[in-house]
């Protein structure tokens, strides 16, 4: 994991992405989800393309990368 300490500034969009595991014995229910179950955070600071957009212009850039990319954030070792 990088020590290296994230941009920040207006240039910048921070995501954090939550992703939940389950095991095949999981019950199917919300309390599967929340602070002490098993969770992967990744932080993302993304650099804007332009440092003029709006707020809904910053929204739809999100969602696509998010949309474009979900697959690929995933967690590979099993969970306990």
């Amino acid at each position: 994991m990088s020590q290296k300490p994230l941009p920040d500034g207006p240039e910048y969009l921070h995501l954090l992405l939550l992703l939940y595991g389950s095991k095949k014995d999981d019950q199917l229910s919300d309390d599967r989800f929340g602070q002490d179950q098993r969770r992967v955070e990744v932080d993302l600071r993304l650099k804007l393309p332009r440092t003029d957009m709006h707020p809904p212009e910053i929204d739809r850039y999100a969602r696509e990368f998010v949309g474009l990319n979900y697959a690929s954030v995933k967690h590979t070792q099993k969970w306990h």
